[in-house]
Formats: C-alpha cells, structure tokens, sequence
C-alpha cells in the first residue's frame, strides 16, 4: 500500500514538472509568438536634410500672335504653295488665285474672241474672193494664217510655260532656303557637335553604388544590433548605436548626393552625345533636301529653255498677227470702200479690246505673298475652292513673337517660384529648347487652391499644338525634419505620420504605431519637410504590409 502511494506520489510530481517547465517556456517564447500575428513595419530615423522645390508640369504650346490672310474679293483659288506646319519668311509666295477669278472679265474676254473670230473670217473669205484676182491680197491672206498658226502654237504652250515660271519661282526660293538650312546645320554639327564620352563617368557611378550599397548593409546591421540593445535593455548599448546610426545615415545621405550630381553630369555626356547624332541626321537630312530641290529646279529651267526657243512669245505672237491682219485689212478696205457691215465689225473688235483693257487694269494680283514670318498653323481652303469675301484663307503663327505654355498647379507650389524664373524643358533634347516663366495668375476653375503658370518657350524643335514638360523652381532648403514621402499619410483630418513607440513590459519590448498629426513644409520627389510634435530620436514608419491604425501593435522587419 505505502508502496503504491508512492508511486502516484511521484507521477504526481513528474506531471507537475512537466506541466510547470510548459508553462516556463510558454512565458518566455509568448513575445516571439505574439510578434508572428503582428504587422511588419519598415522604419526610419528621423532626420533633418535639405529638399529641392521643383515644380513641374505639362502644357501645350501656343502662339502669342496669329495673323490671317483674308481674301480681297471672291476667287478661286488655283494652287497652295505651303502646308500646315510650314515655315515661310516674309514676301514668300503662300498661294495663287485662279485667272478666272473675275467673272467680268472673263466674259469680256470670251466677247472679244468671239468678235475676233469672226472678224478674221470675214477677212479671210474677202481675202479669198479677191485673192483669185489680186496676187497681193492673196499674198496677204497667206500671211495671216500663218501668224495664226503660230499664235495657236504659242497660246497653247502658255499654260506649260507659266506652270513652269512659277514652279521655277518657287523651286528658287525653296532652293535658297534649302542651302542656308543645309549650311547652317553643317555649321551647327562643326561648332556645337563635339562629342562627350560618359564611359568614365558611368563607371564611376557603378563604384560609388557599390559603396552606397555597403552604407546601406552597414546601416541594416546597425539597425539590427540596435533592436537587439532595446531588446535586452541595455540602455548604454542603445546610445552608442543610436549614434552611429545617425552618422551612418548622415554619410548615406552625402553619398546619394554625390550619386546625383554624377548622374547628371552622366546625363550631360549622353546628352552631349544624342545632340551629336542629331545634328549629324539634320545636316545629312538638310544637304539631301537641298541637293534633291536643286536637281528638280535645273530639269524645269532646262524645259522652259526648250519652249521658249521653240515657240514664238504669245505677245509676239499676237502683233505678228495683228500686223498681218491690219496689212489684210487695209488691202480690202481698198477694194471694198463701200462694205459697211465689214467697217462696223472692226469698230466692234476695237471697242470691245478697249473695254478688255479697261478691266485687266483693274484687276488684281493673281499671287499672294505672306506679309510676315512665321509657321502656317491653318489652311482653310484647297485649290479649286472658291472664297468668299473678308474669309480667311491661311493664318500664320508669328514666330517672333515666340510661343506659351501654360499648366496648372497648387497654390503652394506657386510659392515656391517666382516671375523671370528660367525653366527647362524636360522631354526636348535639343539644347535650344529653352523656358521662362512670365505669368502667374489665379486659376479659373479653382481659384482658392491653384494658380495657372505661363512660361515663353522657344527652341528649333518647338512648335504649335505640341505638349512639353517643364521644370522650374531649383530652391533648396534645410529643413529639421524630413521624411520619405510614402511616410506621409492623409484621410480626412488632415495629413500624419505613424511614429514608432517602445514599451518595456515584463516579458520585453512591445511596439506600437502613434498616430502624428503633421504638417508639410515643402517636398520634392523622395522627401517632405514636416513641422509635428516628434523628437530628433523618433523613428518613422515607412512602409506596412499591413494597413496601421492609432495604437496598433507591429513587429519589426527581421
């Protein structure tokens, strides 16, 4: 009996054991296992560092004056010498009116050919019914119809010969223009096309990374040695940690500045280097274009010669029929001194060229000139239309008067910059795209929280209608606090922060997420200046896999 008593006796003591070392092991791995069920949260130290007010935004470019080319009268228009988006320079030839435009005239005219015709019948069939008796007359008729013969030849080779001088004309002009672009892009490419090599710089930027990613390794094991002090309460340990953290953080934060500035200078080589090529493509471009032009325009005048050596001038033409019909006619007026009907015909034809004349002293110019320089931003009418009256028919964007963006953004954006700030253009490599900010104004549509910025840009790659992205504002400014940007939250109480809280408890340190209502200063593209009730020792959260509420418990990244 006593011996079974002691046996349970010391079941009961076994069961108890293990039951209390359980319960000792469950005590002290409840902080680890708790931790497993919380949020992971990145963090940062709360640092102070210099922010860089860029304002940047995107706008359609625009001309600050336009002007219009309006028709006189109505007419028709024959042909367009320009397109949309074309540049042309002062007294360049834009289009040509039909001949036809005035309906007047070409009555009058159709008139006249008429009364002429059958004036010059008239003279041939008298000349025909004397010539069998009179061998001068005969003579004399013969003439004429040769004079008409070559006055048909000349009048039908007019329309070929004046297509050509005005293509000749305009082929000149573009032929000019095309040998000063091509000369001043072979200038360009010499003077301002030198070649950059960015090599070295590239690979000094690949040595200062793998630097920058040691700081950040180094500073990780910080931060890990740091959460271990904390941890373990070892207060001594956490300061001098803490310390190093910061000066680790202060040398990253130099390192990445360095980075930076060797970036753009990298930036700059390639930049260098893509101005180059496209000055070599232009130059190319511009020397074909020229070369191409100019071929055309000798194959037009070699054309032209060969008419005109073959075909007797129309103005020739018609006094060398004039003439022989004058020689005709006088012959029949002698022999028909009596023939009324013959006698008021030619007073006819004479009255009828008088009012022809009249009306071709008082008609217009059949070309039209630009009257400025500029960039032909519309063309309201193709050829063959007829135009109306005061319509206009072609409007010219004036490139001296230069051309605007403008783009919104917020009223504490606007207090970063200022009127007179130079600007760059952001998505134009060409080193001749250039901006200056030349207005701010209150924006319509939300007056109290924005404000409108209009820059004057310029450059030879700019031009009406297209979209260019523009940076202004390189302000810095040294701020006590700064943190990243996705630190920065905002719901409808306005803008905060989560900070980092330690509470000491019995069985370790706890973390918490507070809530930090803050107010932001000024921000550029990674960080923002905030003005809240933190201390220089705080540490921020950065990132959650989880959404963080006020008091929330979190676990650290490992």
């Amino acid at each position: 009996m006593e011996e079974q008593n002691n046996k349970r006796k010391k079941y009961i003591r076994n069961v108890a054991a293990v039951f209390f070392a359980a319960l000792l092991i469950l005590t002290f791995c409840s902080n680890t296992i708790m931790n497993l069920a919380l949020p992971q949260v990145t963090v940062t130290k709360l640092k102070s560092g210099t922010i860089y007010n860029r304002v940047r935004g995107n706008g359609k470019v625009e001309a600050v004056h336009h002007y219009e080319i309006k028709a006189e009268a109505e007419k028709k228009i024959a042909r367009i010498s320009v397109s949309e988006g074309d540049t042309v320079s002062k007294n360049q030839l834009l289009f040509l009116y039909e001949d036809g435009e005035n309906q007047q005239l070409e009555a009058e005219k159709e008139a006249l050919k008429a009364l002429e015709l059958e004036y010059q019948k008239s003279i041939l069939e008298m000349g025909n019914e004397y010539g069998t008796s009179n061998l001068v007359i005969q003579n004399a008729r013969d003439e004429l119809l040769k004079a008409m013969e070559k006055k048909e030849r000349s009048v039908n080779a007019q329309g070929e010969i004046a297509g050509l001088k005005q293509s000749i004309q305009q082929k000149t002009e573009e032929v000019k223009a095309l040998e000063s672009a091509a000369a001043e892009a072979q200038k360009k490419l010499e003077d301002e096309g030198a070649e950059e090599n960015g090599a070295a710089v590239k690979e000094e930027i690949q040595v200062m990374k793998r630097e920058l990613e040691g700081l950040y390794t180094a500073l990780g094991d910080l931060q890990a040695d740091l959460q271990s002090a904390m941890e373990s309460g070892n207060g001594q340990e956490e300061i001098r940690l803490t310390r190093e953290i910061r000066d680790k953080e202060k040398e990253i934060t130099y390192k990445e500045q360095d980075l930076e500035k060797k970036r753009e200078e990298y930036k700059e080589a390639r930049k260098n280097n893509k101005t180059r090529e496209k000055l070599e493509e232009k130059a190319a471009e511009a020397k074909r274009d020229y070369e191409s032009m100019a071929s055309k325009l000798e194959e037009e005048k070699e054309r032209l010669a060969q008419l005109e050596a073959d075909i007797m001038p129309l103005e020739e033409a018609e006094a060398f029929v004039k003439d022989k019909e004058v020689a005709l006619k006088n012959l029949l007026l002698d022999a028909r001194k009596n023939d009324l009907d013959f006698q008021s015909l030619g007073e006819k034809v004479s009255r009828q060229e008088a009012e022809v004349g009249k009306l071709e002293e008082n008609q217009g110019g059949r070309e039209v000139r630009s009257p400025v320089s500029g960039v032909i931003s519309r063309i309201a009418y193709n050829p063959g239309d007829t135009v109306l009256p005061n319509e206009t028919v072609v409007t010219i964007n004036m490139i001296e008067e230069g051309y605007t963006v403008t783009f919104p953004v917020t009223l504490e954006q606007s207090q970063y910059v200022a009127v007179g700030n130079e600007a760059s253009v952001l998505n134009v490599w060409d080193e001749s795209a250039n901006a200056k900010l030349i207005n701010i104004k209150a924006n319509p549509e939300d007056p109290d929280r924005s404000r409108l910025l209009t820059f004057r840009v310029w450059g030879e790659e700019i031009a009406p209608g297209q979209t260019l992205a523009v940076s202004v504002g390189e302000q810095k400014n040294e701020y006590d606090a700064i943190v990243p940007r996705n630190a920065v939250y905002e719901d409808n109480q306005g803008k905060f922060v989560y900070a980092l809280r330690i509470r000491s408890t019995p069985l370790g340190s706890r973390y918490l997420a507070e809530r930090k209502t803050v107010e932001v200063l000024a921000s550029d593209d990674s960080y923002a200046a905030v003005l809240a009730d933190l201390s220089p020792d705080d540490y921020i959260i950065t990132e959650s896999i989880e959404p963080l509420e006020d008091g929330m418990k979190v676990r650290l990244v490992d």
